[in-house]
């Protein structure tokens, strides 16, 4: 079956405001940022995916991709046994809305 408790507090977290330290923390290590320009192109891919893409280790795959999971910049997605990575589209569009914010001058 389906947990729809576990989606409803997906949900609820996709319309808090993004966690910046959490987007640092996931953005911070180059081998991240060649997996997310990866996401753009592949729109969909697995952990397999990543080891032959970036020659990780399993491990080490699983490392990255469960970073930017808990950060919120990638979600999931699970098609019988295998999990399936993509970007959180919406949790960009978040993040791109907390830093218009700070580009609004006050009294404008």
């Amino acid at each position: 079956g389906y947990d729809y408790v576990e989606r409803l507090v997906y949900v609820k977290d996709q319309s808090k405001e993004p966690d910046l330290c959490s987007l640092g923390t996931a953005l911070c290590e180059e081998s991240r940022i060649k997996i997310l320009k990866f996401l753009l192109e592949q729109e969909e891919v697995t952990c397999k995916d990543l080891e032959k893409e970036f020659s990780f280790s399993g491990s080490t795959a699983y490392h990255h991709i469960n970073i930017m999971t808990k950060s919120g910049l990638v979600k999931t997605r699970n098609e019988g046994k295998t999990i399936l990575y993509s970007l959180n589209e919406k949790y960009i569009s978040n993040i791109i809305s907390v830093f218009n914010k700070f580009l609004k001058k006050k009294g404008k």
